[in-house]
């Protein structure tokens, strides 16, 4: 046991989950950070140890191997946190789900890490990745539209929840390669989703649609300070 988890023990039930969970974000924020950085190959083990700046001990706690934390970042990846997904158009729920990501991507290393964990070549292999998941939720919120009235009849759901995960990710890899920043990525994913829905939506079910850039900004920092409020 290391002098981490000993100290956790003799704190309380309490403050030993608040500081595993600290600990655990630490570790996945300085795998997100080298991730990024070097790739999945290029980082071992004692890179996220050092820059995460824990014990081994408390590393092992947490995570068996690399590819574990790759996991789990790729598990982070697509999460609903911060998105009403009661309101009464289905189709800004799933707008929702893209903004709060975009929007994460900013101030999340692990998020932008995901994206690029998610293309390398064995990225199957190795861990998992997101895409499967966030196509499974765009296919039910597309379907839930559908029956809600607010699709076309013309639409094909399985191509379009595909679509809205590949663009995505491009426009993310864009803003990389040109820009060199995400600084614009909130402005380019809101911009894709106005489009998209000129073709898959009835005209009266757009307009009601809330495409601003700052709208995942909004939603997520809304949701994180009901969730200090209530600690």
């Amino acid at each position: 046991m290391s002098d981490e988890e000993r100290l956790a023990l003799q704190q309380g039930p309490k403050l030993q989950q608040r500081r595993a969970k600290w600990t655990r974000e630490k570790i996945l924020n300085a795998a997100g950070e080298l991730f990024e950085e070097r790739g999945f190959l290029g980082t071992s083990i004692g890179d996220i140890i050092k820059r995460a700046g824990v014990t081994k001990g408390a590393f092992t706690y947490h995570f068996a191997s690399k590819q574990q934390v790759a996991a789990a970042i790729q598990e982070s990846a697509v999460a609903l946190d911060g998105v009403d997904q009661d309101l009464e158009i289905m189709l800004q729920v799933m707008v929702d789900v893209g903004m709060v990501l975009a929007y994460r991507l900013l101030d999340e290393p692990f998020l932008r890490a995901a994206t690029r964990l998610s293309l390398e070549f064995e990225a199957k292999k190795n861990y998992r990745t997101p895409w499967a998941d966030w196509i499974q939720i765009n296919t039910d919120q597309l379907n839930e539209a559908k029956r809600r009235g607010e699709l076309l009849p013309s639409v094909d759901v399985s191509a379009i929840a595909r679509q809205i995960a590949g663009q995505w990710c491009g426009i993310v890899l864009i803003a990389h390669a040109l820009d060199d920043s995400l600084e614009r990525v909130e402005e380019m994913v809101a911009q894709m989703y106005d489009m998209l829905m000129e073709s898959i939506a009835f005209p009266v079910i757009k307009r009601e649609i809330d495409f601003s850039p700052d709208r995942g900004r909004r939603l997520y920092r809304a949701y994180l300070e009901r969730a200090s409020q209530a600690e």
